[in-house]
C-alpha cells in the first residue's frame, strides 16, 4: 500500500518516480521474506484465555484493513518528505542532477524498509505494543523474528554500502548523518498499534439503540 501510495503521489506532483522497479522487489524481499516467516512462529499472549470473545458482528478484515492503509499512509508520507528534503538539499530540481536523484530513491527506499522492520515489532499483539513489554519479551521470546530482523537490516546495510549492490540497484552510499535522518524517519513504526483501530460494536449498536 505503501509504494502504490508514494509512487502516485510523486506522479502527481510531477516529481521523479522514488522507486524503481528493481527497488520494490528488494523490498518485498527484505520485508516480506525473513521477518514475515518469523512472526509466524510468534508465541501466543499470556492472556490470550482471559481475553473477552468477539462481538459476532465484529469484522476482523474490515479493521486489519483500515490499520494496513494507516500504517501504509504514515509509512508514504514519511518516506515521501524525506524523498523531497532529499532532493532539495542535492539541488535536483535545479541540476536534475543524477548523483541526486540516485541518493534520494537511495534514503526513500531505506526509510520505507526500516519502517516496516520496526513496525513488525508492533504487529505481534493487539494490546501491547514494543514499549509496552520487556527486553526479553521483544527480542527473546521469538529468536526467529529477532534474527529474521537483524538479517534483514543486514541486508539494506548492505544495499546501501556494498559497491556491488550500489551497482546494481543504482543506489548511493550514505552519509552517518542521512543514515541517521533515515531512521528518523522510519520510527513512527515504533507507535503505531493495531489496537487504535478497534471497534467497539456494543457501543454502536447501544447507541443505535437509544
Amino acid at each position: 500500500a505503501d509504494t502504490i501510495l508514494e509512487v502516485t503521489a510523486a506522479v502527481m506532483l510531477r516529481w521523479p518516480i522514488p522507486f524503481l522497479p528493481v527497488h520494490i522487489l528488494w523490498m518485498n524481499l527484505v520485508t516480506d521474506g525473513l521477518p514475515a516467516l518469523a512472526l509466524s512462529m510468534d508465541p501466543p499472549a499470556d492472556n490470550v484465555m482471559q481475553r473477552k470473545p468477539r462481538n459476532p458482528k465484529y469484522s476482523l478484515v474490515k479493521e486489519v484493513a483500515v490499520f494496513i492503509l494507516f500504517a501504509g499512509l504514515i509509512d508514504a508520507v514519511a518516506s515521501l518528505i524525506l524523498y523531497f528534503l532529499s532532493l532539495s538539499a542535492e539541488g535536483f530540481f535545479i541540476t536534475s542532477a543524477t548523483d541526486a536523484l540516485s541518493k534520494a530513491r537511495t534514503m526513500a527506499i531505506s526509510s520505507a524498509i526500516f519502517y516496516e522492520l520496526f513496525f513488525v515489532f508492533n504487529c505481534r499483539d493487539d494490546d501491547k505494543g514494543v514499549w509496552s513489554r520487556s527486553f526479553k519479551e521483544n527480542f527473546l521470546s521469538n529468536k526467529f523474528l529477532t534474527l529474521g530482523v537483524a538479517g534483514s537490516l543486514i541486508m539494506q546495510l548492505l544495499f546501501i554500502y556494498n559497491p556491488f549492490f550500489n551497482t546494481i540497484f543504482r543506489t548511493t552510499p550514505l552519509a552517518l548523518w542521512e543514515l541517521g535522518l533515515v531512521f528518523l524517519f522510519a520510527t513512527p513504526g515504533l507507535f503505531l498499534l493495531p489496537r487504535w483501530f478497534h471497534i467497539d460494536l456494543n457501543k454502536k449498536s447501544k447507541i443505535k439503540s437509544s
